[in-house]
């Protein structure tokens, strides 16, 4: 009787699940393939913005008052970076870091040798590319470098 094997097998006839596995199994696996991702570009990201910073203080350690110049070789040390922003600044500081004086304004009063310095910060706003729940839909990273020179 070919009608009864056919309505026994039809409880047990396993075709398709194998493919609804791997399909629910595979957009998991993309999901995470796609967050691993975005976390690497945002931590590259973040380095970009420290290494740039760091960048313009090493040029401001040659050119101490020269912020404009510290600012571009910041920017210029970043050029994947859409959007980068940097802020230079030099002076004088107490070497034990009590006191300081910005442009070297007015000497500060120190117990110690006073030092020049510059400094340089650098800022991102990083955009994830997923919008997943719990994460901030942008993220803001900041870079600074403060040098000691000899000028």
């Amino acid at each position: 009787m070919p009608g009864r094997s056919s309505v026994r097998s039809l409880g047990t006839e396993q075709n398709g699940q194998g493919l609804v596995e791997l399909a629910l199994l595979l957009s998991l696996f993309v999901l995470l393939l796609a967050g691993s991702v975005d976390l690497g570009q945002a931590c590259y990201a973040a380095i970009e913005v420290s290494a740039a910073a760091s960048a313009g203080a090493q040029y401001g350690t040659q050119h101490p008052t020269d912020t404009a110049g510290m600012q571009r070789a910041a920017l210029l040390n970043g050029p994947n970076l859409n959007n980068l922003t940097s802020s230079a600044s030099w002076g004088c500081e107490c070497s034990d870091g009590s006191s300081s004086s910005v442009s070297c304004t007015a000497t500060p009063t120190c117990s110690v040798t006073t030092v020049n310095f510059v400094n340089v910060k650098t800022s991102l706003i990083y955009t994830p590319a997923l919008n997943i729940v719990g994460i901030p839909s942008s993220i803001i990273l900041n870079g600074n470098s403060r040098l000691r020179t000899n000028h």
